[in-house]
């Protein structure tokens, strides 16, 4: 093991452990575009500490505060963040200058093309610097652009690409109805930035996969607005307590929602035997039953960062798998379905297919411990850090890109009573 790593070592687990979330990282990037296109005196609260929201902030403020003549070319590097090259992709059309649009070697591979058609279409000057339809791009921005009434925008590869665009809308000061075209996954996502923009007083409104958005002057009056914890890392917790009797687990402070798709995770864990309770001091996890369902079966086109997590759980468990409606995951932070075959195919029998993720329980002997790789990808990360449940020891490679989204989760995974050394 070249890579730097962490090693779990399997220990008297607590009793009862309280353990924090981060804010949501999806509903903090929202925000923060909004303040910047629609209501400058916006207040958030409980902003995210994820890295992608720290980058986003950052990369925001040098926009904000960069002026560029027309031979001056300012470089905005987004790393391997998706969420800010697309929402920026659409933002620097209509900020005045020269901009090079980047990230790093993966970033490079995820797709870009439907966006930059979008927003070529609204009259703004993208220009691919090395593949078509992938970055970096170099970007003219404008004052102005001459959007179309009627705008078709295809969200098959992403639905942050309409996401992005519905966030500059205030900017394009006119009425615009934005059909969406072939959306096979995250829905929900979008119906998110729609929720938010909404509660800031936006005249916007989702019907079937047409969107009507009426223009208004921003607002003068400060707003304050918090955002929630996160559900999709509470997703972990969830995996957690199913996996074991010993600990009884305190999410704090966590809320219902319903701006967030993956609080499906409560539903989605009945059969595993959960029992949860809410409480002033947030939401209380513990397994009261003795249930593992002997199949499994869940669409989780509206729910994708949850697959990891399940995907690991049922793996963990034995339980025969199909997850539906994954191929989006190609394009995410790491291949997640090439990440999740490799490293779950070390311990049974996995399959897929373009849209389907399937687990045939198998035992295979497996050297001793275990090293999973995580391929710079937060999620598949937390996921494979379950498995020492099923070993007394386990290594996790590259452990650090945790933060992209949890910052604190292997200190959190410390007041289990897990031992972890790096």
């Amino acid at each position: 093991m070249n890579a730097p790593y962490l090693q779990l070592i399997q220990q008297s687990l607590s009793d009862t452990v309280y353990v924090d979330l981060p804010a949501s990282k999806s509903i903090s990037n929202r925000l923060l575009m909004l303040k910047e296109t629609y209501h400058p005196k916006l207040k958030i609260k409980n902003l995210s500490k994820a890295d992608d929201t720290l980058l986003l902030k950052k990369l925001l403020s040098d926009i904000h505060t960069h002026s560029t003549d027309e031979d001056n070319v300012k470089r905005i590097h987004t790393k391997n963040s998706g969420t800010c090259f697309r929402f920026l992709c659409a933002y620097l059309c209509v900020k005045k200058g020269k901009w090079l649009l980047t990230g790093d070697a993966r970033m490079k591979s995820r797709p870009i093309e439907a966006l930059v058609t979008g927003m070529q279409a609204c009259g703004a000057k993208i220009t691919y610097k090395e593949k078509h339809g992938f970055p970096p791009l170099e970007i003219t921005g404008q004052e102005y652009l001459c959007p179309p009434q009627n705008i078709e925008l295809n969200a098959e590869k992403s639905s942050q690409f309409v996401s992005a665009f519905l966030l500059i809308l205030p900017l394009l000061k006119k009425d615009i109805v934005v059909k969406i075209s072939h959306l096979q996954a995250s829905k929900s996502y979008i119906e998110m930035t729609i929720d938010l923009m909404q509660k800031l007083g936006i005249d916007i409104s989702l019907q079937d996969n047409t969107i009507t958005y009426k223009h208004m002057a921003p607002p003068v009056e400060i707003q304050s607005i918090e955002v929630e914890y996160d559900w999709s890392s509470a997703a972990y917790w969830f995996a957690w307590v199913a996996l074991q009797y010993s600990t009884k687990v305190c999410i704090k402070k966590l809320r219902k929602s319903s701006l967030q798709s993956d609080a499906v995770i409560e539903k989605i864990m009945y059969p595993f035997g959960l029992s949860l309770r809410y409480t002033r001091e947030g939401l209380w996890i513990e397994k009261k039953f003795d249930k593992v369902p002997q199949t499994f079966t869940y669409d989780c086109s509206n729910h994708l960062d949850l697959v990891p997590v399940l995907a690991v759980l049922c793996s963990a468990l034995e339980v025969k798998t199909c997850l539906k409606g994954i191929h989006n995951l190609t394009y995410k932070e790491s291949d997640r379905l090439l990440a999740l075959y490799q490293e779950l195919n070390k311990i049974t029998t996995v399959k897929y297919t373009k849209n389907t993720f399937k687990i045939i329980p198998e035992s295979k002997s497996l050297p001793s411990p275990p090293c999973f790789a995580c391929y710079q990808d937060h999620r598949i990360a937390m996921s494979l850090s379950l498995f020492i449940h099923k070993y007394q020891t386990i290594y996790i490679e590259n452990p650090a890109c945790v933060s992209k989204s949890y910052p604190d989760f292997w200190e959190n995974l410390r007041k289990t009573g897990i031992e972890i050394r790096s």
